[in-house]
């Protein structure tokens, strides 16, 4: 029998992007081990035969890709909108006034609980003990630890305004977060789980072929990467993103198309931009190729999305084996 390299070892230190990743055919979580390969990641649902979405992707390729997918979108941010740091500013004071008041209710209940301990105390002293009189004491006791804790959570609030950081400030804020943090590092990823929540990786093809790659989808909340929570909370609907990336290199045709294209359309010839390029000319033909059969068909992204075993791939055929059934869970599967 083969050991289990993660015998004893617990899931939170599984290198990310690992238990981090969810198959979005059938709802399952992404493993280590696809196809016998210890740093790939595969639909575990494959593996039972519960899916048929059996690709596979390189996860320390696929870490840095996201990870220079965050950074490259951490240093794109704009600024704040003056009218939205001013709407900010009014709510903080708002917010400021509301919890003064709010303190000064907690403080008035405090004192109206101890009177009624007190008096359920003297109750307790002159006519003795009684079941009810003791669950009542208790109630009354365990609301006062209730309110004196809210109580002391408001007290420690900061009582200063809140002040936007700058684009600059969060780009310097993620710069410092990503700075010395290996991708295999627990560091590393305890910070893409608090700035990812959730990572869909769904299967495609490019239009011209039958081969299936993986694709991550997730939303990106930049705003966790802000220490102080009151900003963060104020502006995490604007720091947040939804991004796309492949998990696979692409082909020429594809790397080099948009390069290609406006090239030829200048009036160079073939052989002239393949030189330019460092390509061949089959290579500028292919892009080329594919350019115009993504115009007939009227889509701007080379890729579909695949929904289905594709019978001309030779390589997902474990929708054919006699085990298979298909058991998405709920959400996933088209339900």
């Amino acid at each position: 029998l083969k050991v289990d390299p993660r015998l004893g070892r617990p899931k939170k230190k599984t290198i990310w992007p690992g238990q981090h990743v969810t198959c979005g055919v059938c709802g399952r979580p992404f493993v280590y081990g696809g196809h016998g390969r210890t740093k790939y990641l595969m639909c575990s649902g494959a593996r039972f035969y519960q899916c048929w979405n059996g690709a596979t992707f390189d996860a320390v390729a696929a870490a840095k890709k996201m990870a220079t997918a965050i950074f490259d979108t951490i240093a794109a941010l704009p600024d704040f909108d003056p009218a939205f740091v001013e709407l900010v500013r009014q709510q903080s004071s708002l917010l400021e006034d509301s919890r003064h008041t709010e303190i000064q209710e907690l403080e008035r209940k405090l004192l109206k609980n101890d009177r009624e301990l007190d008096n359920l105390f003297a109750s307790l002293k002159d006519l003795g003990g009684s079941p009810r009189l003791n669950e009542e004491i208790k109630s009354m006791e365990a609301e006062k630890k209730r309110t004196e804790y809210k109580l002391q959570e408001l007290r420690s609030l900061p009582t200063t305004a809140i002040v936007l950081p700058s684009a600059k400030e969060i780009i310097l804020l993620g710069r410092q977060a990503f700075q010395e943090l290996a991708h295999e590092s627990h560091e590393f990823a305890k910070l893409m789980k608090k700035l990812i929540p959730t990572i869909i990786v769904k299967p495609v093809r490019c239009i011209d072929q039958a081969n299936v790659h993986l694709r991550a989808n997730f939303e990106l909340s930049l705003a966790k990467l802000i220490p102080d929570r009151r900003v963060m909370d104020a502006v995490e609907p604007l720091l947040r993103r939804e991004l796309v990336v492949d998990l696979f290199d692409p082909p020429q045709r594809v790397a080099y198309r948009q390069q290609v294209v406006p090239m030829r359309a200048a009036g160079m010839t073939e052989r002239a931009v393949a030189k330019q390029l460092g390509l061949t000319v089959t290579a500028t033909q292919r892009a080329a190729e594919l350019n115009r059969l993504m115009v007939s068909l009227g889509i701007i992204d080379p890729y579909v999305l695949v929904t289905e075993p594709d019978p001309r791939n030779t390589k997902l055929r474990r929708h054919l084996h006699p085990r298979y059934r298909f058991e998405p869970l709920p959400g996933f599967g088209g339900e």
